[in-house]
């Protein structure tokens, strides 16, 4: 088909289920890891949203969502995490 890019979002969820752990899901991680080496083993470049405004359930339910202050933190653990797994 000729495609050069493929727009996908990293799903919050898939990474922290929750979004409040300390520690990643693993298969989560390995999930994309599988993606994106496809995608570039076919000279197909991904181009990420790490945010499609679809936080954990249990962060809504649990913190009241962006109301929190806490979601800040939580956020930044899941953006840290993908950057330094180097997708």
């Amino acid at each position: 088909m000729g495609f050069k890019v493929f727009r996908t979002s990293i799903a919050w969820s898939r990474i922290f289920p929750n979004g409040d752990e300390t520690e990643p899901n693993e298969a989560g991680l390995q999930f994309y890891d599988d993606l994106f080496d496809e995608l570039l083993a076919h000279n197909i470049e991904p181009l990420i949203t790490l945010s499609h405004y679809e936080t954990p359930l249990h962060l809504s339910k649990t913190y009241d969502g962006w109301v929190n202050r806490k979601m800040i933190d939580f956020y930044e653990n899941y953006v840290r995490t993908v950057f330094n797994r180097k997708l």
